[in-house]
């Protein structure tokens, strides 16, 4: 189990410096500061890592709790999008939501909301996982 996260974490910071590397050749073509998109990429480096940290501190067997409620509330974001005045339109299209000055899309927030629901139904459904109904319609039907 060592050898694995070591291994994890050097893929990772591998894959990291190669993405900063290149963003750094492509921001002195684009931008006036040649260092604009590394600054960016450092800044939400720093945030991710700061959240990866939060988030481990977290028992993950508790997230089992808030399955349904996350993917409930990721759902009701999504469908926000789609009313007049309160979805905004970006490039023609509605998949924004404001609030406070902040825009984001409810899709990052449906990722991992779907994610942690459909671990949470393989945890409760593994001894009936290669019946047809229990193992491909349910868990597509919940993706859909």
């Amino acid at each position: 189990m060592r050898k694995t996260i070591s291994l994890f974490i050097a893929i990772v910071l591998i894959l990291v410096t190669l993405g900063i590397l290149i963003l750094a050749s492509a921001s002195s073509v684009k931008q006036d500061d040649a260092g604009y998109f590394v600054k960016r990429q450092l800044m939400w480096l720093a945030l991710a890592l700061f959240a990866a940290a939060v988030a481990a501190r977290f028992d993950y067997h508790h997230y089992k709790k808030l399955a349904i409620p996350f993917a409930a509330f990721s759902v009701f974001l999504l469908i926000l999008v789609r009313i007049p005045g309160i979805g905004i339109i970006k490039n023609g299209s509605y998949r924004w939501l404001g609030f406070a000055g902040f825009t984001f899309q409810p899709s990052e927030i449906a990722k991992p909301a779907m994610i942690i629901l459909f671990a949470w139904w393989l945890a409760r459904n593994q001894r009936r996982i290669d019946e047809l109904k229990r193992g491909t319609f349910i868990p597509f039907g919940l993706l859909a």
